[in-house]
């Protein structure tokens, strides 16, 4: 209630949660499936992308098969389809 009578903005939802253990593309977008599908306005996605894999990090083996799938085509559809936007 603080923040709606400051009028400050805020996210109702936060997902992306998830293991970190999708071994390859076709199996994080079937998480991401299941977060667009709840999405809501305002929704907060957390991801951990990078063009490569990053050593000495906990979960930089999975940095690039996030990456991969958030620079596809398939990702744009997935969120077309799920009447998603990003802001």
């Amino acid at each position: 209630d603080l923040l709606k009578q400051n009028h400050l903005s805020y996210n109702k939802g936060f997902l992306g949660v998830y293991g970190f253990n999708a071994p390859d593309i076709n199996s994080y977008r079937a998480l991401m499936l299941q977060w667009l599908s709840l999405a809501q306005e305002g929704s907060l996605l957390m991801c951990h992308p990078a063009n490569q894999q990053v050593e000495d990090d906990g979960i930089g083996k999975q940095r690039p098969i996030e990456f991969k799938y958030l620079a596809s085509n398939q990702f744009l559809d997935d969120l077309n389809r799920n009447d998603c936007r990003i802001f």
